[in-house]
């Protein structure tokens, strides 16, 4: 996920329409990504990415989310991603389906 995320952002210039586009295609990279490794290929987990990419203007910003599954079977995964322009936080939801 790190790998995806640093190759994709590595010469990203920030603006707003640039960055909407860039996360959803981030996003669609890293569960293609996670949905055939060796890992999760053939598996029953159901993959879910969200990306957010934002600007850095001096504030302070905190990103939660709330799931509702089980804690024994299901999982995540998060990257953050920052340089001095803009910050990247990406998390896959790995939900097991019975």
């Amino acid at each position: 996920m790190g790998t995806v995320t640093e190759h994709k952002l590595k010469d990203f210039v920030y603006t707003a329409d640039k960055a909407r586009e860039m996360s959803l295609s981030l996003s669609d990279e890293i569960k293609d990504r996670l949905k055939y490794s060796a890992e999760l290929k053939g598996s029953r987990y159901r993959l879910v990415v969200n990306s957010t990419i934002g600007q850095k203007e001096g504030q302070e910003l905190k990103i939660s989310s709330q799931c509702c599954w089980s804690a024994d079977i299901d999982s995540h995964i998060s990257f953050h991603y920052e340089t001095n322009e803009f910050f990247c936080v990406s998390t896959a939801y790995l939900i097991y389906k019975e």
